[in-house]
């Protein structure tokens, strides 16, 4: 038997092996979506057109009801009908584990490239390397975390004010290089269903090159029903980055009807011009750090006529806050559209337009569609 057939032989035994030892479960989806963005009220022929397809292929490991591994990795080509553009990346990479000591109990640890975010997702929410241990009680969820950004793809973690340009023309570049480690506590069922956190949390550059600071953010943030259908959101921060301190507040009252799974939001967002988050949320359109400065109110409706169709609705009024003074923006609008068409097909369409009430501010119009197919 020659050196390839040995090689075969041995990879179809370790491959049956593995499958009457473990679970093993894969799948994938393939994304087709189509964009135009123009830095006008509406599209002209200067407007940027691209072409996107994106693979992604999952595996899921389960060694026993306790621990998994996730996994979960794409490709993706974009054409803008002047260069192509490719781009590679390991989404999920998480071992997860689950320790029961108590019946009241449970300790859950996820170590790898695993998403993490902050309880209101206002200052951080990516997918970043390390690991967090989450104690829960039926009364208390105590968390801690300790994460590195720099093997993320660039194109994934745009880190606010930082000095390291992302490189869009390579297929992985490198996010720039912080340590990320943070501890969250939560109170939860107190005075009927409210729940009420704390989010500590700081980000230290280990690039000599990087201009961006250390920073430090607190959080408080409490969730729970007001009345029947009606519940509240509301979190609080502040931020330390070098010699500067900011503050940020957000907050939503979100109604559920009765009716077709519909839902109404009215939200308000507020940070002062010394506040920058670590990952900017993309609150306002075509701002690249729009959580600084900012003074923002809106509502957004969504409705399922049907179970496979969702519509969603949403626009804002936007000031900038510069000091103690509040100056007109924008006021900027949305709407999405969701279709399961099948149960392995999802077609959607995305539009929003960013309309400018001042001279400074430039216009934003942004549409796509996509199609979506799962296997």
């Amino acid at each position: 038997m020659n050196t390839s057939k040995k090689i075969i032989c041995g990879v179809l035994v370790l491959v049956c092996i593995f499958s009457s030892a473990f679970s093993f479960d894969w799948g994938g989806s393939s994304n087709t979506s189509f964009s135009v963005y123009d830095a006008a009220a509406f599209p002209t022929e200067d407007a940027t057109l691209s072409l996107a397809e994106k693979l992604s292929l999952w595996g899921k490991v389960s060694f026993n009801k306790n621990i998994s591994l996730n996994m979960e990795g794409n490709y993706q080509g974009t054409y803008d009908f002047e260069k192509y553009n490719q781009k590679i990346d390991l989404q999920l990479f998480d071992l997860k584990m689950a320790f029961i000591p108590s019946t009241s109990a449970i300790i859950n640890v996820d170590l790898g490239r695993i998403f993490v975010s902050d309880s209101s997702r206002m200052i951080y929410g990516n997918l970043i390397d390390g690991g967090k241990v989450q104690f829960s009680l039926p009364t208390v969820d105590l968390g801690v975390f300790f994460f590195f950004t720099g093997l993320i793809n660039s194109s994934n973690l745009a880190v606010v004010n930082s000095s390291q340009e992302i490189d869009f023309q390579k297929i992985y570049s490198l996010a720039p290089a912080f340590v990320a480690v943070g501890l969250n506590a939560t109170a939860k069922n107190v005075f009927g269903n409210n729940s009420f956190g704390l989010d500590i949390s700081s980000f230290i550059p280990t690039d000599a090159k990087e201009t961006r600071e250390t920073s430090i953010y607190l959080e408080l943030n409490s969730t729970g029903p007001i009345a029947n259908s009606f519940y509240y959101d509301l979190s609080t921060a502040v931020s330390f980055l070098g010699s500067k301190t900011g503050i940020m507040a957000n907050g939503a009252i979100t109604y559920y009807p009765s009716f077709l799974s519909s839902m109404v939001a009215a939200n308000v967002t507020f940070a002062t011009d010394t506040f920058a988050s670590f990952v900017d949320p993309a609150l306002v359109l075509g701002e690249s750090n729009s959580l600084s400065g900012l003074l923002k109110a809106g509502l957004v409706a969504s409705i399922k006529p049907i179970d496979s169709l969702l519509v969603q609705l949403a626009g804002d009024f936007v000031m900038d806050v510069q000091g103690s003074s509040l100056v007109k923006d924008s006021i900027q609008w949305n709407t999405s559209l969701k279709w399961q068409a099948m149960t392995d097909i999802q077609l959607n369409m995305f539009v929003g337009q960013k309309i400018p009430l001042v001279d400074t501010v430039e216009p934003v119009w942004f549409c796509s569609a996509g199609f979506t197919l799962n296997f």
